[in-house]
């Protein structure tokens, strides 16, 4: 059993990211087909969906909790 079937058996809310433009599942974004560069193409709208719940969240996206002692920030 794959993963995208485990969480759907737990009713996961899930996001597809996908160049698939038959596939059924309903919450998909489908990205151009691109064999080069198909992993950097998945990483921009991950990163826009990371930010935009930090707003949401009121986390402050660019001073990010416990993240001192790795980065510092200015």
């Amino acid at each position: 059993m794959n993963i995208y079937e485990q969480l759907k058996s737990r009713e996961a809310n899930i996001l597809l990211i996908t160049d698939n433009n038959n596939c059924p599942h309903k919450n998909k974004l489908i990205l151009p087909k691109n064999d080069t560069y198909a992993n950097l193409l998945c990483v921009i709208p991950l990163q826009l969906l990371a930010y935009k719940l930090s707003i949401v969240k009121g986390i402050n996206p660019d001073k990010p909790k416990n993240l001192a002692k790795v980065v510092t920030v200015e």
